[in-house]
């Protein structure tokens, strides 16, 4: 069952302050690694990312086409499916 993000808060003015100051949503532990990364790459400060819509869109057609032939690995998770990783663009 997928949740929203910010499920645990409100979303309200202070939810958007503290997205424009650099929280990003928690990113699942079970996921594969190069969805991890490029989930990151995305929750970069846009004046540091690379803006070429080209490659992104390139690199997800990648990414879904390896899942769609089960080359993509997921994880298993032996933990509790809610524990994720947070990530912080102020920590980069």
């Amino acid at each position: 069952m997928a949740t929203s993000h910010f499920f645990d808060r409100e979303h309200d003015e202070y939810l958007i302050l503290d997205v424009l100051n650099g929280l990003r949503p928690k990113i699942p532990i079970n996921i594969p690694q190069d969805l991890v990364e490029l989930i990151e790459r995305l929750h970069q400060d846009p004046a540091k990312r690379v803006s070429n819509n080209i490659d992104f869109e390139y690199e997800c057609r990648g990414l879904i086409r390896e899942a769609e032939y089960a080359k993509l690995e997921f994880p298993k998770n032996k933990n509790d499916d809610s524990k994720a990783i947070e990530f912080d663009i102020n920590k980069l």
